[in-house]
């Protein structure tokens, strides 16, 4: 079994958390985890425990950039976004469903509770709300750079209003009082 980021062949086998076995690169420190064995880490495990929330400290993770390839059936990983405030890509298997992950990124997943939903994070709603969450955040910037100062009283009107039992009310004599 080749490493999937740097070819290297010493994967070894080990116990990367309480039920759940992987093959570790001797080289770079990756982890190749198979679907089977995640989904056996799953089944074993009494609850999935709740996100936790972003705290700006992750382990540092080196995301490369090069094609990998599965470390089980030589197929082509593809990367996909982690989010949620990690701000790396896990490489998925789409034949076998394994999972590369790159030195620390198993570490950044535990710190916020998501390794026990990493199968959610390759699905298309996943990603799809990643890709929702940048565009409001893409609009939130020029919204900012529009109203200056404005920019965060209008938010926090915007925060009243979404849970103000007359919004619909309020919004309708805004739209015609202006």
């Amino acid at each position: 079994m080749n490493c999937p980021a740097c070819r290297h062949s010493g994967l070894i086998r080990m116990e990367l958390d309480e039920h759940l076995m992987a093959y570790e690169c001797s080289a770079c420190h990756g982890h190749w985890i198979s679907s089977r064995d995640y989904f056996y880490y799953l089944d074993k495990k009494s609850e999935i425990l709740p996100e936790k929330a972003y705290d700006d400290i992750e382990p540092d993770h080196q995301d490369s950039l090069q094609a990998k390839i599965c470390a089980d059936c030589g197929g082509l990983l593809t990367k996909f976004r982690v989010g949620h405030g990690i701000d790396f890509y896990l490489d998925y298997c789409g034949k076998c469903q394994g999972v590369w992950l790159d030195h620390n990124e198993w570490q950044s997943l535990k710190n916020r509770n998501l390794h026990d939903e990493i199968n959610r994070i390759f699905t298309t709603k996943w990603q799809n709300q990643l890709r929702a969450e940048h565009v409001q955040q893409h609009l939130d910037r020029i919204y900012r750079e529009r109203l200056g100062d404005d920019f965060e009283r209008v938010q926090q009107f915007r925060a009243w209003l979404t849970n103000h039992p007359q919004e619909s009310l309020i919004r309708a004599y805004l739209r015609e009082r202006i």
